[in-house]
């Protein structure tokens, strides 16, 4: 019995090792495939910890229906790369036998690469920040031995995650984007590379923040306090894009280099950065005092008031909770503005359609008797006669010519407006693109796969504007030169909006039909 008993011992013994083996390797696989993560409200980080790079980051909350990751189809974002002791980091890793994580907390991480043939100590710690899509990075090398400098940079991308629109036409490079952003000296400088294996090498003076920006979001590292200084940066894209062949901007990588002098044995240098990766919502960005990325393009001036109009209308917002409501409110408002101005222009346009009529027979007879300069001198006379500027029927014009800065404003606003990517109205899915109202099946040129109605509706308001706005003529070639001006504003004006913002072409159609009232209530007062 008892050498029985001693098997069964055994046996018993066994299994439970065999149980306790495996359950510790099912713990330390799915601790691999779950990844090492750093969560709060606005931030979801995964990291690789062999490789030492981000597998996952994704912006989340802030209003938003759905969590975006700019992460690309690559797997990796926001990595070391370079040299250190004239030999590659990915050397170094490899025989270090990878980066291991030795400090982990709810908010933070650290991981280490060094081993017994690694002549340093390299560490990166991630931190989550209390501000809305800001963490800290903290690049530490301690030296075992003396080498030179280190050729050290941290890469951003491929891309931030940003896919290619389809379907919107000609516009579409309008959507969807990848470009290098920076800020030096109080001025803001983008750069798109657009072709396959295209590369800009830079040496700029110290700047403010570097990055990676698309339509809605960006990724941008700002300096903290460091030993070394400012050096150079570099873009590219690949010469065989992976993802997007069609689309090479899509695929850019920064990489932004680290400044440091040689090492001495036992010397140690820190490097430290904030990252804002998130989206281009002014709150936030204003939180991390990022808010000059916004309208960076246009002149001050304009900047300022594309600036008052986004405040007005998310005011606007705020009150009737509907953005398309806001933009159809923010029409009015404008129109009340401008009323004194667009009253007097249209009073005095109504006046010179009234005496045009009244002098057309003496215009009709001067034509018919004379020619060339006599003939310009004698309509002149008459003109003068009757106290009418020939530039008087430009008048309405100011009209237009005034609401021009509010539609640029308003063309970046509601282009690049954060609070208005996931908003619809009516049929619209969302204000920020075109509205789509059914698809054609098949891609045309120029424009895309979908029937857009607001264009449509917008160019028949506006024929209908400028055509009551004329006066009634009997020349019969007057006429016609009159509506094939007609033809030609109206198939130009639905030709340059048809893929524009749905949200800038409700407005404008708005705009629209409150003069096309404004106009008939004259014509019949």
């Amino acid at each position: 019995m008892k050498p029985f008993g001693y098997c069964i011992f055994f046996f018993l013994w066994f299994f439970l090792l065999l149980i306790g083996s495996s359950g510790v390797y099912a713990s330390d696989h799915s601790q691999t495939d779950q990844g090492i993560i750093l969560e709060n409200d606005s931030l979801h980080i995964e990291f690789n910890s062999t490789s030492g790079t981000i597998t996952a980051w994704i912006v989340q909350g802030h209003s938003m229906a759905a969590s975006r990751d700019l992460v690309s189809l690559a797997n990796e974002q926001l990595r070391l790369s370079g040299s250190i002791a004239n030999r590659n980091i990915n050397e170094w890793t490899a025989l270090a036998g990878g980066w291991k994580m030795v400090e982990k907390s709810d908010r933070s991480v650290r991981f280490r690469l060094a081993g017994r043939s690694v002549p340093f100590v390299l560490e990166q710690r991630w931190q989550l920040q209390d501000e809305t899509w800001l963490a800290g990075l903290e690049i530490s090398i301690k030296a075992l031995q003396a080498f030179d400098a280190p050729d050290l940079g941290i890469v951003i991308g491929p891309g931030i995650g940003e896919i290619p629109s389809s379907g919107l036409g000609v516009s579409e490079g309008l959507y969807s984007f990848t470009e290098v952003v920076y800020q030096t000296t109080g001025h803001v400088y983008n750069l798109r590379l657009e072709s396959a294996g295209e590369s800009r090498d830079a040496q700029t003076k110290p700047f403010e923040w570097i990055g990676l920006q698309s339509r809605y979001f960006t990724i941008l590292l700002i300096p903290g306090k460091q030993d070394g200084s400012f050096c150079n940066w570099s873009a590219f894209t690949p010469k065989k894009p992976q993802f997007f062949p069609e689309h090479p901007s899509l695929e850019t990588r920064l990489n932004v280099c680290l400044a440091y002098s040689s090492f001495a044995a036992g010397e140690k240098k820190v490097f430290a950065w904030s990252i804002y990766g998130g989206g281009k919502s002014y709150e936030s960005l204003k939180q991390c005092k990022l808010q000059s990325l916004l309208f960076a393009g246009l002149w001050q001036w304009m900047r300022l008031l594309t600036l008052g109009i986004m405040h007005v209308l998310y005011a606007i917002q705020m009150i009737v909770v509907n953005w398309g409501v806001a933009i159809i409110c923010l029409a009015f408002l404008v129109r009340l503005v401008i009323h004194p101005i667009a009253r007097k222009a249209m009073t005095s346009q109504k006046l010179f359609n009234e005496l045009q009529e009244k002098i057309q027979p003496e215009i009709k007879e001067i034509k018919s008797k004379y020619k060339g300069g006599e003939q310009s001198e004698r309509i002149l006379y008459v003109y003068e006669q009757y106290g009418i500027s020939p530039l008087a029927g430009l008048k309405p014009l100011l009209i237009v010519l005034i609401q021009i800065p509010i539609f640029i404003a308003l063309f970046y606003l509601l282009g690049q407006s954060f609070e208005l990517r996931e908003t619809s109205f009516m049929w619209i899915e969302t204000l920020a693109e075109p509205d789509r109202l059914f698809s054609f099946g098949v891609d045309l040129p120029f424009f895309g796969s979908y029937l857009n109605l607001l264009p449509l509706v917008m160019t028949l308001t506006n024929i209908y504007s400028i055509k009551i706005s004329q006066p009634r003529t009997e020349d019969s070639g007057k006429s016609f030169k009159n509506n094939l001006f007609l033809i030609i504003v109206a198939i130009s004006f639905f030709l340059l909006f048809y893929s524009f913002p749905s949200g800038m072409v409700l407005y404008w159609t708005m705009a629209n039909v409150l003069q096309l009232i404004h106009q008939i209530m004259l014509k019949w007062i």
